[in-house]
């Protein structure tokens, strides 16, 4: 298409535009004071349209809606004290001891027997010569220990809780009277002795080659010249002998006086 007649159909779109709008619009009459009477021929007044201004409308500024801050709350890490647990005092255990009071050591006796006696922990388990003692609640103790001829020696062991011993000697000589002089020596039952047991220990020492013989039973006498045996009473009065003959022939007796009253 030649540049011409689009210039043409351009003009005309135009002149099509204003006639539309000039039909949009009435005449307006003109009015006037003075009676005047009208021109056959009106004049024609064409009314330019006034185009309504279109108000540039104003952005809405939508405003974001603002996101509440998150409070933190820091929680405190919780201390943790310690625990202090007390540590248990260990009860604590006596030192085990053990202390022979009497006798002296190295002591020599005319006895056949000897009476030793210590002291130790009450708790403690005493054997003397491999035999038992008893330890008292103050853990005193005390025994009879029959002697041999000559040196003896007695042996203490003694035995704490914790599984400690103690271990000690005494030595302990005998010395019975010259040979030469026989002799018989009753130890129980003391003369005028009233008792309520009807079984009693008659006891003593003699010369170690004599026989002794008590209400005429024989009585062994062993190498030291002890002798030990047990009678029968009766209720009442008795009368307890005891007699011992040397090998030369000679004899000796004691009796002993013991009421019974069961």
């Amino acid at each position: 298409m030649a540049h011409g007649q689009i210039r043409n159909i351009f003009i005309l779109m135009h002149i099509l535009i204003a006639l539309v709008v000039v039909g949009c619009f009435s005449p307006i009459p003109r009015s006037d004071s003075s009676t005047t009477v009208p021109d056959n021929k009106p004049d024609l007044v064409i009314a330019t349209p006034t185009i309504p201004h279109t108000p540039t409308p104003t952005p809405i500024v939508v405003k974001p809606t603002a996101t509440p801050e998150l409070e933190i709350t820091i929680i405190p890490t919780p201390t943790f004290e310690p625990v202090v647990v007390p540590t248990p005092t260990p009860e604590l255990i006596p030192e085990l001891f053990l202390e022979i009071t009497d006798p002296e050591n190295n002591i020599a006796v005319s006895s056949s027997t000897v009476l030793v006696s210590g002291v130790t922990l009450p708790n403690a388990v005493l054997k003397i010569n491999g035999v038992r003692a008893t330890v008292d609640i103050r853990g005193e103790f005390i025994k009879n220990i029959p002697l041999d001829l000559g040196q003896n020696v007695v042996e203490f062991i003694v035995e704490g809780q914790d599984g400690d011993k103690i271990r000690d000697f005494l030595i302990v000589r005998y010395d019975p009277p010259l040979p030469f002089a026989f002799f018989l020596l009753v130890e129980t039952p003391d003369n005028d002795l009233r008792v309520v047991d009807q079984i009693m220990q008659v006891s003593g020492t003699t010369s170690p080659s004599a026989t002794v013989r008590v209400n005429g039973e024989k009585v062994t006498v062993d190498p030291s010249g002890y002798f030990l045996t047990y009678v029968q009473l009766q209720p009442g009065n008795n009368n307890v002998k005891v007699s011992a003959s040397s090998q030369d022939g000679k004899l000796l007796t004691d009796t002993r006086k013991v009421f019974f009253a069961p």
